[in-house]
């Protein structure tokens, strides 16, 4: 994407949607892995995510140099269960990376109040539910980063491309993100 097409997109996402920053990047991977980098993971630090996902999410937190660790989903909606996030966490656990699917929003508000009980970070993969919203807020904008693909079998798409959206109350440094 050319550099002024890519400055315009992000500030009128960043705009639109109030965010601390907007980060359009080459693909979804690449928008999971950012704020993961930006979390400097050792190999002993577990991300709590869902098996039920493309492989994307969990090489993507492999390739951060961080471990994934499985909570089985909703048999009704297939998103992660949140009534089984608790009991995966460790002293390891670093973050919480619900993935939204089929146009679903996960249980944030619940995935949120987990995260802040234990001062987790919350990553939502939002790559197949652009647009989805949950009690008047956006899939992706309710937690410390959403991450979005633009792949040609996407919702929304341009045939490749991702964003990284970072709300003003993340606890992830935007800054940070956008010099990976």
């Amino acid at each position: 994407m050319p550099v002024i097409i890519r400055n315009i997109f992000e500030e009128y996402v960043k705009d639109r949607f109030e965010l601390q920053d907007c980060i359009a990047v080459n693909n979804g991977s690449s928008a999971i892995i950012a704020p993961l980098w930006s979390m400097d993971l050792k190999p002993e630090d577990e991300i709590i995510t869902t098996p039920f996902t493309f492989i994307s999410t969990v090489t993507s937190i492999i390739f951060a140099k961080a471990k994934p660790v499985f909570v089985d989903i909703n048999k009704d909606d297939y998103l992660i269960n949140p009534d089984l996030i608790e009991q995966a966490i460790t002293p390891n656990t670093k973050a919480i990376m619900p993935v939204h699917l089929f146009g679903q929003v996960c249980d944030m508000d619940r995935i949120n109040k987990i995260a802040r009980k234990h001062n987790l970070v919350v990553i939502e993969d939002t790559s197949q539910s652009f647009g989805a919203k949950s009690k008047d807020r956006m899939a992706g904008m309710m937690s410390d980063a959403g991450t979005f693909s633009f792949q040609k079998t996407k919702n929304i798409n341009t045939f490749e491309g991702g964003m990284i959206c970072i709300p003003k109350d993340s606890k992830l440094d935007a800054n940070k993100i956008r010099a990976i």
